[in-house]
C-alpha cells in the first residue's frame, strides 16, 4: 500500500471534468430507464477490502443490497480482500479478470437468450 500511494500517478486531485462526468453519471442512474434496466440484468459490483473511497466494502455491499431492495434479482457483491481501489491495476490482477469471466460465463449461460430453440 505504501508504494501504491508514493506513486506520482496517485494521489492526484480529481479534476473539474473528471467531477462533472462523475455527477452526470450520478444523475443518469436516477432516471427510470436506468432501473428498468437494472432489473432485466445481472449485476456485479466489485470494491477493494482495503479501498477507503469504497468504505473498505462496505458502500459496495450497501449498493447491492439497494439493488435488491429495488428489485434487482440478480445481484452479487464481491468483497476483494487486500485489495485497494485500482482493483484490475493490483498485483493480483489476474485473479480478479478471472472471477469477472467465470461471472460473466456464469450469467451468459444463464441467460435465456443462449436457450433458445430453433423451430
Amino acid at each position: 500500500m505504501a508504494a501504491y500511494e508514493q506513486h506520482p500517478l496517485c494521489g492526484y486531485v480529481f479534476s473539474n471534468s473528471g467531477f462533472a462526468m462523475l455527477f452526470t453519471l450520478t444523475e443518469l442512474t436516477r432516471h427510470a430507464d436506468w432501473q428498468l434496466a437494472l432489473q432485466s440484468r445481472p449485476v456485479l459490483v466489485m470494491s477493494g477490502a482495503d479501498d477507503p473511497a469504497g468504505g473498505y466494502g462496505r458502500r459496495a455491499r450497501h449498493l447491492t443490497n439497494q439493488f435488491k431492495k429495488r428489485t434487482v434479482n440478480n445481484a452479487t457483491v464481491r468483497i476483494l480482500p487486500h485489495t485497494a481501489h485500482e482493483i484490475l491495476l493490483e498485483t493480483d490482477a489476474t485473479q480478479h479478470y478471472q472471477f469477472i469471466y467465470d461471472w460473466l460465463t456464469k450469467v451468459i449461460s444463464e441467460s435465456p437468450l443462449t436457450h433458445h430453440s430453433s423451430h
